[in-house]
């Protein structure tokens, strides 16, 4: 009985390893998280804004890249710091919040198209005031 105590207490410390080093993530990303993370993004790591968008079903993926002709038009570095209002997730196709920003960019009425990709949720379009910013 102990033996299969050990045996099985190395197949969870190895597993977990495997696991971390490999980057899998079995609880996913909610949707949520991924505003959060975008949020985030804008704040503190522009480059990897693109990152919180689906990689296949945004077409302006790509574009995302590139923040200077990208991120910085939409949400100005002088508008830091962004953050986000209550968020409504009861429908994914039409997640709404208020973003709002510092300096003269205010307050924007908010609604993110969110697609699932296995256990992770994903931006999949951007709306601002009822306009179309990415999709």
């Amino acid at each position: 009985m102990k033996k299969i105590s050990i045996l099985f207490l190395l197949f969870l410390v190895v597993g977990s390893f495997i696991l971390s080093i490999t980057g899998c993530d079995l609880t996913g990303v909610s949707i949520d998280a991924r505003v959060d993370s975008f949020i985030y993004d804008l704040n503190f790591e522009r480059d990897n804004v693109y990152t919180n968008f689906h990689p296949t079903e945004t077409s302006d993926y790509n574009s995302l890249k590139n923040v200077t002709l990208t991120i910085e038009p939409v949400f100005p570095a002088s508008g830091i710091p962004y953050s986000r209002g209550t968020l409504d997730t009861s429908d994914s196709a039409n997640v709404t919040t208020v973003i709002s920003g510092g300096g003269a960019w205010g307050s924007k009425n908010a609604v993110f198209v969110m697609i699932k990709d296995g256990l992770t949720w994903y931006i999949e379009e951007l709306h601002l005031n009822g306009s179309p910013v990415w999709q």
